[in-house]
């Protein structure tokens, strides 16, 4: 098993069931729930390194319509020290 995150994701209304139907075809992706509050869509990431995370994340996300903002928040029960949140603004 390798590093894994959380992928928050606001999407354009209306759109976030698109938006995860596309993202459970990944590989990477673990899981993806639609949620209410800020965030419309959580997801759990997983990669051998927090950068393959943010490739395949910024890649990959760039190419689906209706994503306004990512947050990736890395799971840091593996680090001495917690690691920042990537954010990354896809459209």
């Amino acid at each position: 098993m390798g590093e894994r995150a959380y992928v928050l994701i606001e999407t354009v209304v209306g759109r976030s069931r698109e938006v995860a139907i596309e993202l459970r075809k990944w590989d990477w992706v673990e899981f993806v729930e639609r949620v209410t509050g800020p965030y419309d869509i959580v997801a759990m990431a997983e990669g051998c390194a927090l950068s393959e995370i943010d490739r395949v994340v910024n890649e990959g996300l760039s190419r689906v319509d209706g994503i306004i903002r990512v947050v990736v928040c890395p799971i840091s029960a593996g680090f001495e020290t917690p690691v920042p949140a990537i954010t990354a603004l896809v459209h």
